[in-house]
């Protein structure tokens, strides 16, 4: 028999299918883990579309995969080689009651992402975690840019031009500014649905024409394009599957907070203390800066919620 965890985090779009092997590290091996699982899920009529395979490497550190599912057309595909912080956060939950049950007891795991080498330290609290990234300390915001640095991208998208900054600190980000698109106030931006189907498909094709200009993947659910809007504080939101996400992730919190400091971009704001993000769910609590020869001093997110319970699936 084997075992799937199902959990989820406050914010996120989905739940993440959760799997404990020693395949991590093997891609035949991986994807036929993965499909098993997926039609499991499916036949029991479970809507996710993440999934996450993880190996303990000792009581306190794992290794992760992240493995992004597409379906188009009714053809199954898996995206991997990126980071998705709220998979990150659902297998660190499931890591720390594999080892509460080996009486292992302990407030700080670590994952490991094998495909990017992103490493989050997740910290547990009574109903919530930190999150903290010593790896991404020291790192130069002037060697994380794409396409020459934060540039700003003129889009004529059948409206009017639109400014855009890319910037891939965790994973490549497009970033426009809500102003752009007529939005001009935080609740405005927060309460976005899918009824704004206009605003929606103006966002996508933004992300399109940039994605054909670069030769990027047109089949890849990356680069991600989020909307920044400065009113009394950041708000943002993004896209997930061609739809808007229901919080914001992790990795765009953490882009967005590291573009405010890079000069030129959309959204450079030298002077603005960020220490939260508003988002649909609320207010993301942050604290990202940048020393004064521009690298990252300090990377941390806080309180972010649990939802639910871990429920458990075996197969065979």
């Amino acid at each position: 028999m084997k075992t799937v965890y199902l959990t989820n985090v406050v914010g996120a779009p989905s739940p993440t299918a959760v799997i404990v092997s020693e395949n991590v590290l093997n891609k035949i091996d991986w994807k036929k883990e993965a499909l098993e699982v997926y039609y499991f899920l499916k036949l029991k009529n479970i809507d996710f579309s993440k999934m996450a395979i993880i190996n303990s490497k000792s009581k306190s550190k794992y290794d992760f995969k992240f493995i992004q599912i597409k379906v188009k057309d009714e053809i199954l595909d898996f995206e991997s080689n990126a980071n998705c912080g709220n998979s990150m956060i659902a297998s660190a939950r499931v890591a720390f009651m594999i080892e509460d049950k080996k009486h292992n007891f302990q407030d700080e795991i670590t994952i490991m992402n094998i495909d990017t080498n992103l490493e989050m330290s997740v910290i547990r609290k009574e109903n919530s975690f930190d999150l903290v990234f010593n790896k991404l300390i020291g790192k130069s915001i002037n060697d994380i840019k794409m396409f020459e640095g934060a540039e700003l991208i003129n889009i004529d998208e059948g409206y009017e031009r639109v400014k855009a900054s890319i910037i891939n600190f965790v994973n490549p980000y497009i970033i426009i500014n809500a102003k752009d698109l007529g939005i001009t106030c935080k609740e405005e931006l927060l309460h976005l649905d899918e009824s704004d189907k206009d605003v929606l498909e103006r966002v996508k094709n933004i992300r399109k024409n940039i994605i054909k200009r670069y030769n990027f993947d047109e089949k890849s659910e990356f680069p991600k394009i989020a909307i920044v809007l400065y009113d009394h504080g950041l708000s943002a939101r993004t896209i997930y599957l061609d739809r808007w996400h229901k919080g914001l992730p992790i990795t765009a919190t953490l882009s967005i907070a590291v573009m405010t400091k890079i000069k030129n971009s959309i959204i450079y704001r030298p002077d603005l203390e960020i220490d939260e993000i508003l988002t649909p769910q609320g207010g993301k609590k942050i604290s990202v800066k940048i020393d004064n020869i521009g690298r990252v001093s300090d990377c941390k997110i806080f309180d972010i919620k649990l939802k639910g319970e871990i429920n458990v699936y075996t197969y065979e």
